[in-house]
């Protein structure tokens, strides 16, 4: 996966920007459950920069405060990579986490290190969110997930009742996992992120 890649999912009256970790599966399996793609726009994922034309369809994406994000990606990536890692392959530093069990300060000292630009995973949001989408989108947050994707089900006209919880990882909750160290270097990563977002540092 291109670190720098932004993946859209377009159709006739929409345009979604697919961020990892933040309900994507879920947002993916209802959208193709519920909508079409158009083939005006694209018949695949598109990853490419932004294009002016879809500024007069309804942008939308979500966001997911970066500690929780990080802890989920530990947990998805890392710890419980056995449920993916017999059916594909990611990119190599993941796998050089993985081989070397990693803790999870060892991660977070890792994405917020040496590895940071070369996986989307754990890269900031304001690294790869092409700035004219964030004028111009609704963003959703995954802290507030039922009602944000009701909006954005309603306003497409389409079923919310039966969105499906995927790919969901089981863990405490994210202040448990940080000390000073570790939640230092995420601050100062992901700053952007914690400030255009309104998450809280603490």
């Amino acid at each position: 996966m291109n670190s720098n890649a932004s993946f859209f999912y377009v159709s006739e009256s929409y345009c979604w920007l697919q961020i990892p970790k933040c309900a994507s599966s879920s947002i993916r399996i209802h959208l193709n459950r519920h909508t079409k793609k158009d083939n005006i726009y694209s018949k695949k994922w598109v990853s490419s920069p932004y294009l002016d034309k879809y500024l007069n369809l309804f942008n939308f994406c979500f966001v997911r405060n970066p500690f929780d994000k990080l802890v989920s990606c530990y947990y998805d990536k890392i710890l419980n990579h056995e449920k993916w890692s017999h059916k594909k392959r990611q990119s190599e530093c993941i796998h050089y986490m993985i081989e070397r069990n990693f803790s999870f300060s060892q991660f977070i000292k890792m994405v917020c290190g040496d590895f940071y630009d070369l996986d989307i995973h754990w890269k900031s949001y304001n690294q790869y969110i092409p700035k004219v989408f964030l004028s111009n989108a609704f963003v959703g947050k995954v802290e507030n997930f039922k009602n944000d994707f009701y909006h954005v089900c309603k306003l497409l006209d389409i079923p919310y009742s039966d969105i499906p919880h995927t790919n969901k990882t089981t863990h405490s909750h994210f202040s448990e996992y940080y000390n000073r160290e570790t939640r230092n270097l995420v601050i100062e990563k992901h700053y952007l992120d914690f400030k255009t977002f309104g998450y809280d540092f603490s």
